[in-house]
């Protein structure tokens, strides 16, 4: 029985696989045959391994007789055996080898790729709900939780028109999980992931395992992907499904002569929910959409090509038909709310592409040698790439960095309104062309691979920092709603965001939210209104005081209905309001201070609960003016004299000191007084009085005796409900 070598077809070779020089004697299968045979052919003096691409095929003996030379095999070889020779036990070592080399290389395959998606995975939703949300995420968690029509009344009101492809997607994605901070960024988390699986296909279709293993291992450790991974915002969004699109038609759809048509709709949906999350998804489509011409213009198949074309204009007269009637609706309030945004100077060159490629390149806050390290690295890795790459797929890449950057600068010359996260998608088509670049570079290309591996860990701390300053964390006001809010109350605020936010950190409220938008015209009617709806108020403001003209239903507020328990945190607070009854009570006693202010109350008797809030009148008169602004306070004491509750200020929360008193005026105001819910069960009493706030020294009562402290009634509490 012979073994001949079998050529790989149009390969001709002459050397000989056995050493360069050497020649092997008729009649020796040498190290392919394992058994012990008696041939009458010299021993093989030098032993080496066939080729791989090589595979053995077996002739049927003819003869007893040892073999001629195989004319069979590409170079002079001449090989036999005795019909003793063990050939099925050969053949089962020789798969058994090549079935076990096989399993070790995807065995190592699977490793790395386990390996990439559980660092990419780790990076993405490692304490993803640390940081507080802030002012566009929250705008998000709004928008999701509204329906379609409203969605586009308030986007149109807020200028914040976005297509709205991710919000909607992102309020399915709540409904299904639950409502929380952590899930309202799980989204991107996972997108953000599947970015990485999705390079790691594209680079082993378009150049092998190497390159896709080492594509998805850049991506997954980008510092400006990670960033925006976390980030409940449309980028990663936007990233996933508009590269999903150009994988898609370059794979399946580019120069087929029958697509199938799931890949076709598949492409179409993937462009839309692109393009419909965010308009700077646009520019992917005109560096497609320039890279198809090129391809009709310059291509060697232009038939094929321009029916390419016609597929691809095909599928963007969909996406524009679905997507046009948001457009008709917010088009003038979208481009009204970029001009007010577009207060500064436009870019100039040099400056933007400094700014592109350090925010892309490295992520925010990234040290300057960090980014300057990572953009040579990646720079050097994709101009080699995509000089070196296959000229048709890889040309694509280049369009999807270049045309991007250029629809950029030139837009943001026109309106000044611009961020690079916007374009934030053309960072993995980078890693992608960078990998394929380090590849052929070898052993250069691993010393830049290890140059930006070095820089992004510098860079990765950055990708975890707030967006936001620790004044601006809404946690704070969301806890005393979750501990004192109570059932039927309402909440005003002023943005949408704030409603975003705290629905989300205080789900278990059942409050219901009002857009705190009021006319000086209409306020006391709307407010009488809400609080009609509702026996309590929660007011949210942010960086404008409560007394002020431009808090228009903050100051109604304030002047008509008695202030509850304040909550501040950095530019945020959070207050409650109770509107008092119209008259302060029929009988009323009066007691004196020193300096002829007097003071009349209602002495009552109260039964509340502990969490609950007392309302207590009080009127003060002054026989004479006054320059001494004394502040009332009215405190909750056990019947060992404990303090338990309090509530400091000048009349009418601070709107009336005494100095404005004009002689023998009279003003009556409310104080809201609030029982801890840690408030022990028992019998407490309410005093009241004034002291200096410079120097805390109490007022005494007039008469003399010393006293400063007049009581006004009794309390008894109860335990807490539920």
């Amino acid at each position: 029985m012979c073994w001949t070598p079998r050529a790989r077809s149009g390969v001709r070779s002459t050397a000989s696989p056995w050493g360069r020089h050497a020649r092997q004697p008729a009649g020796c299968l040498g190290r392919y045959s394992s058994t012990a045979t008696k041939s009458r052919c010299a021993p093989m003096r030098r032993r080496a391994r066939m080729p791989s691409k090589w595979a053995c095929t077996m002739l049927p003996p003819a003869c007893g007789l040892p073999c001629a030379t195989s004319k069979a095999a590409p170079w002079p070889m001449t090989v036999c055996c005795s019909l003793r020779s063990n050939w099925a036990g050969d053949l089962m070592k020789m798969l058994c080898t090549r079935l076990l080399g096989s399993l070790r290389r995807q065995s190592r395959t699977l490793l790395l790729l386990a390996g990439i998606m559980l660092l990419a995975t780790a990076l993405r939703v490692w304490a993803l709900d640390r940081s507080p949300l802030w002012w566009d995420e929250g705008n998000n968690a709004y928008f999701a939780n509204q329906n379609l029509a409203r969605l586009a009344e308030m986007s149109r009101l807020t200028h914040d028109t976005d297509p709205p492809a991710h919000r909607l997607a992102l309020g399915l994605w709540l409904r299904l999980v639950g409502a929380s901070p952590y899930t309202l960024r799980l989204l991107s988390a996972l997108l953000g992931t599947a970015t990485v699986l999705l390079v790691l296909e594209w680079g082993r279709w378009l150049a092998g395992r190497r390159e896709g293993l080492l594509a998805a291992a850049l991506v997954a450790l980008s510092p400006a992907l990670v960033y925006y991974s976390r980030e409940a915002k449309a980028y990663a969004f936007v990233t996933f499904f508009g590269l999903l699109a150009l994988y898609l038609w370059l794979r399946y759809l580019d120069g087929a002569e029958r697509p199938r048509p799931l890949h076709y709709i598949l492409f179409i949906v993937a462009e839309t929910l692109a393009v419909g999350a965010h308009y700077y998804a646009a520019f992917l489509v005109i560096a497609h959409g320039l890279w198809v011409v090129a391809g009709v213009v310059g291509g060697r198949d232009r038939r094929s090509a321009r029916k390419s074309m016609l597929r691809w204009l095909g599928a963007q007269a969909v996406v524009a038909a679905v997507l046009a009637p948001w457009v008709a609706l917010t088009l003038r309030s979208a481009f009204e709310g970029v001009q007010a945004l577009s207060a500064g100077k436009s870019l100039s060159l040099p400056a933007y592409l400094a700014r592109v490629s350090a925010t892309l390149g490295a992520g925010q806050g990234a040290p300057l040698w960090a980014a300057a390290t990572a953009l040579l690295a990646l720079g050097m890795g994709a101009a080699v790439g995509l000089a070196k790459g296959d000229g048709r797929r890889t040309s694509l890449l280049a369009y999807a960095i270049v045309v991007p950057l250029a629809c950029g600068f030139l837009s943001q010359r026109r309106l000044s309104f611009f961020s690079p996260r916007l374009l934030l998608y053309v960072t993995p088509v980078l890693c992608l062309a960078a990998a394929l670049g380090v590849v052929r570079l070898r052993r250069v290309g691993y010393l830049l691979c290890a140059a930006l591996v070095i820089a992004w860990l510098a860079a990765l701390p950055a990708a975890y920092a707030p967006a936001v300053e620790p004044g601006e964390d809404l946690r704070p006001l969301a806890e005393a709603l979750r501990a004192s809010a109570q059932p039927g109350d309402g909440v005003i605020v002023t943005y949408i965001w704030q409603e975003g936010i705290l629905r989300l950190l205080a789900p278990k409220a059942r409050v219901t939210y009002h857009l705190g938008w009021f006319a000086p015209a209409t306020v006391e009617e709307q407010m009488l209104s809400l609080f009609a709806q509702h026996p309590r108020l929660w007011l949210v403001t942010y960086r404008v005081p409560l007394q002020a003209s431009e808090n228009t239903g903050g100051m109604w507020l304030e002047e008509h209905a008695a202030r509850g328990p304040l909550v501040e945190s950095g530019a945020g607070r959070i207050v409650l309001y109770v509107l008092p009854p119209a008259q302060a009570g029929a009988s009323m006693q009066t007691v004196g201070f020193a300096g002829g202010i007097a003071l009349a109350y209602a002495p009552m008797g109260y039964n509340e609960a502990a969490g609950q809030a007392l309302l207590v009148p009080l009127r003060w008169t002054l026989d004479a003016a006054t320059s001494h602004s004394y502040s009332v306070f009215v405190h909750l004491y056990d019947r060992a004299g404990k303090l338990w509750a309090q509530v400091d200020g000048a009349p009418v929360n601070g709107l009336k000191p005494f100095p404005s008193f004009a002689p023998g005026e009279s003003v009556t105001e409310w104080r809201m007084l609030f029982l801890p819910q840690e408030l022990p069960c028992g019998e407490y009493v309410l005093a009241a009085g004034l002291y200096e706030p410079a120097t805390g020294k109490r007022l005494e009562l007039a008469g003399g005796g010393g006293w400063d402290t007049v009581v006004i009634g009794s309390v008894h509490v109860a335990a807490a409900s539920g």
